[in-house]
């Protein structure tokens, strides 16, 4: 799957009022999930759209392709990362809901990595994304209705596309135990939304690159150096390898 992209796509994207709408108002769940996931949350059909989740074939350019406008496009919603990573964003539109949380997750694990690509920032706030994550992956494999964690009740719909993103902020961790739970999270998704089967298959080998390196290390490698960490002769002679994968490259 091919997930190049050009400037003339994020023109496009930009185009649209839902687009400029969420990135002139960025401090809502509907303006991040809107912007993020290229669907109109206030369009009655947007339900729908998300229960099908063929747009994630549209947007995989935009999560994975890496392009210098799309980042620019992303750059409104910086304070609302920092205030997503402080944990100031409260209400019940924030806290109390499904789509708050996954807007939270989003902010403080994907765009900011668009936001501030090249600093230490895209990274800082992945123990909030994290936490998040887990919270979800609970909601997940909850029976109950309306979801609910542990003590927590979460109001709304986790749709099946939502699992990507957990995957991936689940990915991001050096916990063995969380990688069991994203590929846990790859199966769910599988099942609630076939119409992201194969956007999923990918994320599954991905997410077993990434257990197997968490295997091997106890860590990530490729972080060692900007958290301070030491290289193990092991990791030292693997981070200079051809066996090195293309995510360790970059900024996962």
């Amino acid at each position: 799957m091919a997930f190049g992209l050009t400037s003339a796509a994020v023109t496009e994207f930009a185009s649209q009022a839902f687009i400029r709408n969420a990135v002139t108002k960025p401090r809502s769940p509907i303006s991040v999930l809107s912007f993020f996931y290229g669907v109109d949350y206030e369009d009655p059909m947007s339900p729908s759209i998300l229960k099908k989740g063929s747009f994630a074939n549209d947007m995989g350019k935009f999560w994975f392709g890496g392009h210098e406008d799309y980042d620019k496009l992303c750059k409104p919603f910086s304070p609302v990362i920092r205030e997503a990573g402080r944990y100031e964003l409260v209400g019940d539109n924030w806290q109390a809901c499904i789509d708050g949380n996954m807007a939270q997750l989003i902010l403080t694990d994907q765009l900011s990595r668009n936001a501030f690509r090249g600093s230490d920032e895209a990274f800082q706030y992945d123990g909030v994304a994290l936490s998040i994550a887990r919270e979800l992956f609970e909601v997940a494999l909850s029976s109950s209705s309306p979801s609910s964690s542990g003590n927590v009740a979460l109001e709304g719909e986790l749709y099946g596309p939502y699992a990507s993103n957990i995957v991936i902020a689940l990915m991001h961790s050096e916990s063995l135990l969380d990688h069991d739970k994203c590929l846990e999270m790859v199966d769910w998704g599988n099942a609630e939304c076939p119409g992201m089967n194969e956007f999923l298959s990918y994320q599954r080998i991905a997410a077993l690159e990434h257990k197997e390196v968490i295997e091997r290390f106890g860590r990530y490698p490729h972080r060692n150096t900007k958290m301070g960490r030491e290289n193990t002769p092991e990791e030292t002679k693997w981070l200079a390898s051809d066996d090195v994968p293309g995510w360790a490259k970059s900024q996962v």
